[in-house]
Parts: structure tokens; C-alpha cells; sequence
């Protein structure tokens, strides 16, 4: 995805509340990266709650064993492929920036909301 279209998928702050979410530009993986995602364009998929994150996961066919972190406030899923285009396509997922991002863990492990 361009850095032009991902920009029209960036969403302000206050409407992510009880929300899942992704970053809005996607990146590419390290050369060291996983074999499976290694050079692939991805996404960190997460969500306000983890109830959140697994029914929306397993609304677009990603299995619960794929989750990274489990239990903790990084808990993520990676989304390459066609799920990918899927993630960035929905509505439903808010997508922000990096540092946003970066925000929303920080806040978690706090125990604040954001």
C-alpha cells in the first residue's frame, strides 16, 4: 500500500475507544524476520480488549494460535496477505499511526485508557 492511500485510512484519536486497530502504513519485515514474514509488507492487528481481538480475528479466518504476546499489553496478531488487504479494507478497524500505536501499549501497561 502507498504511503497516499494509507494516509486516507488514518483515523483521529478519539474515535478509537473499545476499538480494534492497525497501524495505518503498513511495514516490511526485517530480512531476519520469521521465515513466513520475512520481506512481506504486515501489520500489527490489535484491540481494546482481547475478547475484542480474537472474535475479529476469527472473523477473518486468523487462528488463535497465531496470537503473539498472549496475556499481555503488546498482544497482537500479524496480518500479511490477503488478510492484510481485508484489515486495511474494513471500516471497522481504526488505523493509526506508529507513535499512536506505541501510545495505546504504553497506556495498557499503565492501565489507562487512551
Amino acid at each position: 500500500m502507498s504511503q497516499s492511500l494509507a494516509g486516507a485510512f488514518y483515523q483521529s484519536d478519539n474515535a478509537c475507544q473499545g476499538m480494534i486497530y492497525c497501524e495505518a502504513v503498513p511495514f516490511v519485515n526485517a530480512p531476519d524476520a520469521h521465515p513466513v514474514f520475512r520481506g512481506r509488507q504486515s501489520v500489527h492487528l490489535m484491540a481494546d480488549t482481547h475478547e475484542e481481538l480474537m472474535n475479529y480475528a476469527a472473523d477473518i479466518g486468523l487462528r488463535p494460535r497465531w496470537l503473539q504476546k498472549r496475556g499481555t499489553p503488546h498482544e497482537h496478531f500479524d496480518v500479511t496477505g490477503s488478510r492484510l488487504r481485508a484489515v486495511m479494507d474494513d471500516k471497522r478497524v481504526k488505523k493509526l499511526s506508529r507513535e499512536r500505536m506505541v501510545a495505546r501499549i504504553t497506556s495498557r501497561k499503565l492501565g489507562k485508557a487512551v
